[in-house]
C-alpha cells in the first residue's frame, strides 16, 4: 500500500502521516479537510479516514474546491451586506455630513480589516483633501491631491473606480506611505459630478478584488444619497432658520393658527401684540382680537384687506391669510401691525399743517392790518403835537392810540403764530432765562401759586431770542394762572435728551441729536382730550367771553417753531396740564447780555427821501412825519412809478424808503433795478413780517436794513437816521444799502 510521502508532497505528506498514525492508535475514523496544488490551481478536498489493517488506513476524498468557493463568496456576501446594513444606518443616524463620514470611516476600517481607509473630500478650490477621520495605522499625515494627480486624482478626475493590484507598477500612483503596495479608489457621485472619493490601501499586493470595488461602489452611492440628503436637509434647516429670523426681527407681528383658532406660532412682536389684544400666548384658543371678533377677521374683506382694531390705548391693523384650501382652511396666517405711533403721527401731521395753513393766511391778514395800524399810529402821534387839541380831543386821541397798541399786539401774536415776527437769535442758557423769568412770575403772579425750577443740568444752551422765549414762558405761566383760579403749583422742569439715528422721537418733529427741554406743568383743571388737538390754534379758547383772545398759545407754538423746535402738551381733566419745548441744544458758550439805547428825542435831518408804498394811509402818515421832522419827500405808489422819480431827479436822492410787498415790483425788485446805477442810494425796507427765505438771504447779503410794521415814528426816524449816517466802504462811489 501506498504510503502519504508517495502520494502528497513533502508539507502535506508529513501532516496526512500524523493523521494515519492517530487513527491506527485510536481505531477510530475521521475527517479532515485541506488543500492541494493540482496544476495552476490549488484544490481543496474533505477526505474520510478509517483503520483498514492493523498498520493501514483507508482514505476517501473528495473535491470540495467548488462548495468553499461557494462559501467563502456567501461569507464575503455576508459581511458585505453586514457593512452595507451598518452604513445604511450610519446614513439615516447621521446628523451632518462630519458625523456621516465619521461613522463610514469606523465601519468600514474595521469590518474589512483594513489598514488605511478613508475619504477625500473635493473643495471649492479643486483640492481632494483628506477628511480628518481618514484612518492609517501608523498615524501619519495623509497629503492632498489635485484632481489627475494620483489613483485618488485619476478617479476624480474620470468618475470612475481605479483598482490597482502592484501600485509600484501604476505611472499615476504617487506614492503616500512606502508600505502601501495596493490601492482602491471609488468616486463618490451626485449624478455626473464628483463630490468625494472613497479610498481603501494595503501592504499587500493584490489586495482588492472585484468584489471589494463593488461592495465600495455601493457604499459610495450610499454615501452620496446621504450626503445630497443631509446637505439638503441642513440648507432647509439653514433656510428654515433665516425665515424664523425674519419672522423673528419683523416689526410686524405674525401669528399662525390651526384649524382650531388655536395659536401655534408667533414672533415675539405678535406675542407682545397678543397679550394685549387677547390676553392669550401661543398655545391659546382665541375668539377675538380687541374689540374685533375673529371670526369676522377671517372673512374674506369687502373694505380693503385690513382690518383695524383698538385694545388698551393702542391701535392695530390686522389681515389674514388662509393656508391650503380657501374653502376650507388648514390654518391661518395672521399679520399684526402696530399703527399706533403712526396714527399719532398722521394726528400731528394734520394738526401741523392745518396750523399752518391758518398761520399762512393770519400772515396774510396781519401785513394788510400793520398797514392799516401804521397809518393809525403815525397820525395819532401827528395830531397828538397839536396846540389847540382840548382835554376831551386828547383823552379821545389816548384811547386811539391805546386801542392801536393793543391792536398791534395782537397782531405781533398773529405774526408770532404765523411764524413771521422778526427775531434775533442768539447763543443764550435756557435755564439762566427761566431762573429769570421765575423771580418775575413771583412778583407778578397771586401768591397762592407755588412757582418750582426743577434741572439736572448746569446750563442748557440753545439758539434763540431771549425776548420772544421769554414771551413763551410768561404765556404759558398766565395760561397755568388762569387753570388755578384757587392756587397750586406750578413747575418749571429743564433737561435735555439725545437722540440716536433711528430712535423714536417724543415727537415726529425731532431728528438725532441733542435737545434742549423745557416742561411747564400745572395742577390745574387740565384740558379736555377733545380740546388738546386745538389747542395751538389762533382764537381757540375755552375761556369765557372776554376772558382772552385765543392767542396765546397760539403765539407759544409759533415761536418755538420759529426755533426749530416742538411743543407738546400732556393732560387730564382734573389733573393739570404739562406743556414740554424741545428746542435744539448748542455747544457754543452763552454771551453776556447787552445794554439797550434808550432815545430821548426823535432825530431829525435835512435828506431827500423817495417814499415807495402802495397802501395811500400809510404812505401819507409816513411822508408827513418825515416831512415835520426836516426831511424832503417823493412819494410813490408802486416801483415803476419810484424809477420814474429817482431819473427824474438827478440822482438827488439820498435814501429810498420802501415797502417790501407791493404790486408789480416789490421793494427788493426796486433795490435791483436802483443798484447798478451810479450814486445809488442808501435803501430802508419796510415789511408787514419779517423776511425769511431767498429774501431773507438777499436783504442780509446786501446788507440792506428792514423796519417791522406797525412802527412809531422813533422806531422810524432812528433806524433812518443810522443808515443815512452810516459810512460807504472806501472806493466804494455808491450809497450803501444798509
Amino acid at each position: 500500500m501506498a504510503r502519504p510521502c508517495d502520494v502528497f508532497p513533502a508539507a502535506e505528506a508529513e501532516l496526512f502521516t500524523d493523521v494515519c498514525q492517530a487513527v491506527l492508535q485510536t481505531s477510530h475514523a475521521t475527517h479532515i479537510e485541506y488543500e492541494l496544488p493540482i496544476g495552476d490551481r490549488r484544490v481543496w478536498f474533505e477526505a474520510s479516514i478509517s483503520p483498514l489493517t492493523d498498520d493501514s488506513t483507508l482514505w476517501v476524498a473528495r473535491d470540495v474546491t467548488a462548495h468553499k468557493q461557494a462559501a467563502a463568496t456567501l461569507q464575503r456576501q455576508l459581511q458585505a451586506l453586514t457593512v452595507l446594513h451598518a452604513v445604511a444606518s450610519a446614513c439615516i443616524e447621521a446628523s451632518d455630513g462630519d458625523d456621516l463620514i465619521i461613522r463610514l470611516t469606523q465601519l468600514v476600517s474595521a469590518a474589512l480589516a483594513l489598514d488605511e481607509f478613508g475619504i477625500f473630500l473635493l473643495d471649492e478650490a479643486g483640492w481632494l483633501r483628506p477628511h480628518p477621520s481618514y484612518h492609517r495605522c501608523d498615524g501619519s499625515r495623509v497629503q492632498s491631491y489635485r484632481p489627475g494627480q494620483g489613483v485618488v486624482g485619476q478617479t476624480a478626475l474620470t468618475g470612475q473606480s481605479h483598482r490597482v493590484a502592484d501600485v509600484r507598477l501604476d505611472p499615476d500612483y504617487v506614492a503616500a506611505t512606502p508600505t502601501t503596495l495596493s490601492e482602491l479608489a471609488v468616486p463618490v457621485k451626485i449624478g455626473e459630478r464628483v463630490i468625494a472619493v472613497i479610498n481603501a490601501e494595503s501592504p499587500q499586493l493584490n489586495s482588492f478584488s472585484a468584489d471589494d470595488e463593488r461592495l465600495l461602489s455601493t457604499l459610495a452611492g450610499q454615501v452620496a444619497t446621504a450626503l445630497e440628503r443631509l446637505r439638503l436637509w441642513q440648507q432647509t434647516q439653514e433656510q428654515a432658520r433665516r425665515v424664523q429670523q425674519i419672522v423673528d426681527t419683523m416689526p410686524e407681528g405674525v401669528l399662525l393658527l390651526d384649524a382650531q383658532e388655536r395659536v401655534v406660532l408667533a414672533n415675539p412682536t405678535a406675542g407682545r401684540d397678543l397679550a394685549t389684544l387677547a390676553g392669550a400666548a401661543v398655545g391659546d384658543i382665541i375668539t377675538r382680537l380687541g374689540d374685533l371678533p375673529l371670526t369676522e377677521l377671517l372673512l374674506p374683506a369687502t373694505r380693503g384687506p385690513w382690518r383695524e382694531t383698538s385694545a388698551h390705548d393702542r391701535t392695530f391693523q390686522m389681515i389674514a391669510r388662509p393656508i391650503g384650501d380657501t374653502s376650507e382652511p388648514a390654518a391661518w396666517v395672521l399679520v399684526i401691525n402696530d399703527v399706533t405711533y403712526e396714527r399719532e403721527r398722521q394726528r400731528y401731521r394734520q394738526a401741523q399743517e392745518r396750523l399752518a395753513s391758518v398761520g399762512q393766511m393770519a400772515a396774510g391778514i396781519a401785513h394788510d392790518f400793520n398797514n392799516i395800524m401804521g397809518a393809525i399810529v403815525l397820525y395819532s402821534e401827528l395830531l397828538g403835537k397839536a396846540q389847540e387839541l382840548t382835554e376831551r380831543s386828547k383823552h379821545y386821541l389816548g384811547v386811539i392810540r391805546q386801542q392801536a397798541d393793543h391792536a398791534a399786539n395782537l397782531i405781533r401774536q398773529i405774526l408770532d403764530f404765523s411764524r413771521r415776527a422778526p427775531m434775533e437769535r442768539a447763543p443764550l442758557d435756557l435755564l439762566s432765562l427761566t431762573k429769570e423769568m421765575v423771580k418775575l412770575l413771583e412778583r407778578t403772579l397771586p401768591e397762592s401759586i407755588r412757582l418750582a425750577v426743577k434741572y439736572d443740568q448746569r446750563e442748557v444752551i440753545v439758539h434763540g431770542d431771549p425776548t420772544r422765549l421769554q414771551q413763551v414762558l410768561m404765556n404759558l405761566a398766565l395760561n397755568a394762572r388762569d387753570a388755578m383760579p384757587d392756587g397750586g403749583q406750578l413747575t418749571f422742569s429743564l433737561t435735555t435728551l439725545t437722540l440716536a439715528p433711528g430712535q423714536t422721537p417724543p415727537l415726529p418733529d425731532l431728528g438725532p441729536g441733542r435737545w434742549g427741554c423745557l416742561t411747564v406743568s400745572d395742577s390745574g383743571a387740565g384740558i379736555a382730550p377733545e380740546h388738546l388737538a386745538h389747542i395751538f390754534e389762533p382764537f381757540f379758547t375755552t375761556k369765557g367771553a372776554g376772558q382772552g383772545t385765543g392767542l396765546g398759545l397760539a403765539q407759544v407754538y409759533g415761536i418755538v417753531k420759529q426755533h426749530d423746535g416742538a411743543i407738546d402738551v400732556s393732560s387730564q381733566p382734573g389733573a393739570g396740564a404739562a406743556f414740554t419745548i424741545y428746542l435744539p441744544h448748542v455747544n457754543i458758550p452763552a454771551p453776556t447780555e447787552a445794554r439797550g439805547v434808550t432815545v430821548a428825542t426823535l432825530p431829525s435831518g435835512t435828506e431827500t427821501i423817495l417814499l415807495v408804498e402802495d397802501n395811500v394811509a400809510t404812505r401819507e402818515a409816513i411822508g408827513e412825519s418825515l416831512t415835520g421832522l426836516g426831511y424832503r419827500v417823493f412819494s410813490a405808489a408802486t416801483g415803476a412809478e419810484a424809477l420814474a422819480l429817482f431819473d427824474a431827479q438827478g440822482q438827488g436822492i439820498d435814501l429810498v424808503l420802501s415797502d417790501l410787498v407791493m404790486p408789480e415790483m416789490g421793494g427788493l425788485e426796486l433795490f435791483r433795478r436802483l443798484r447798478p446805477r451810479p450814486l445809488a442810494p442808501k435803501l430802508l425796507i419796510m415789511t408787514g413780517h419779517a423776511p425769511e427765505g431767498s429774501t431773507y438771504s438777499e436783504l442780509c447779503q446786501a446788507g440792506i436794513p428792514w423796519l417791522l410794521k406797525p412802527f412809531t415814528m422813533a422806531d422810524l426816524t432812528v433806524k433812518l437816521r443810522a443808515v443815512l449816517d452810516r459810512q460807504p466802504p472806501a472806493g466804494d462811489t455808491r450809497g450803501t444799502q444798509g
